[in-house]
């Protein structure tokens, strides 16, 4: 892992299942790209954690430090939007 970055949750589209999208910046700076996974944790003092496959934010979204995640991943990972979080990539134990 190239690192950890502090992102803002942002609502993913319609049709998103399983992922969070990263702008280009993001993904070059922790090292992932498209289908790699992430593991995305809360800085809140709460348990929220989930992981999701990585996809390219659209154009709109560029450099604007958000991470758009599909509404299965939120509610799997108890992540609400607005949130802020750390990605980072994804290392099996």
């Amino acid at each position: 892992m190239s690192g950890r970055v502090e992102l803002f949750v942002g609502r993913g589209y319609d049709g998103d299942k399983g992922i969070a999208r990263l702008d280009k910046h993001t993904m070059e700076y922790l090292g992932v790209k498209p289908g790699d996974e992430v593991r995305i944790s809360s800085l809140a003092l709460s348990i929220a954690e989930a992981k999701a496959k990585v996809a390219e934010a659209f154009i709109g979204d560029e450099g604007k430090s958000i991470v758009r995640i599909a509404e299965d991943v939120m509610r799997e990972g108890s992540l609400n939007i607005g949130m802020r979080v750390l990605v980072g990539s994804y290392q099996p134990i």
